[in-house]
């Protein structure tokens, strides 16, 4: 049984803790039991294991830190455990990935991995009223420069020069 807990929602630049769990039916655990401690809606899935399995998250719009070893063996009395640090990157709605594969025999192969069904999550990512604007700021300093600071400039500096030719005149 899979357990995975990836966020609904975001806000840029926020870090959450993503993490997924893998416990055979030997282990005895029930669905509640492999969620215990998992913030946010879990998505939970029966899925082929073996004894050795990779657990993988990945999305173009997120910065992903592994807080585990992508390959572990399967513990059979209990859970195996992969976390992540997620923080996106880029606005709107993005995608997480969950990629898992597992170890399996093949006759006149060997030991292969075999890709299993993926898991996608949508996520939408919120900007602050604060990050749009520096985001504004930082894409149009040129334009904020010539259509503003450069008029104001030449507004004082031309007020100033009428002050000292009255001052001079005196």
């Amino acid at each position: 049984m899979l357990a995975f807990n990836p966020p609904k929602a975001m806000k840029l630049g926020e870090v959450v803790r993503v993490e997924a769990r893998i416990a055979p039916q030997s282990a005895g655990l029930s669905s509640q039991a492999l969620q215990e401690g998992l913030t946010g809606e879990v998505l939970l899935d029966s899925l082929r294991l073996s004894t050795e399995m990779t657990v993988k998250l990945v999305g173009a719009g997120f910065t992903v830190t592994p807080l585990s070893t992508e390959t572990q063996v399967i513990d059979p009395s209990g859970l195996t455990l992969w976390r992540w640090e997620v923080s996106p990157t880029s606005a709107g709605s993005q995608t997480l990935t969950l990629l898992v594969s597992a170890r399996v025999q093949l006759p006149g192969y060997g030991i292969v991995a075999k890709d299993l069904p993926v898991y996608e999550r949508q996520v939408v990512v919120e900007v602050s009223l604060g990050q749009q604007l520096a985001s504004f700021a930082n894409d149009h300093l040129e334009w904020i420069v010539t259509s503003f600071i450069v008029p104001v400039a030449a507004w004082y500096l031309s007020r100033r020069r009428k002050r000292r030719g009255t001052h001079d005149a005196t």
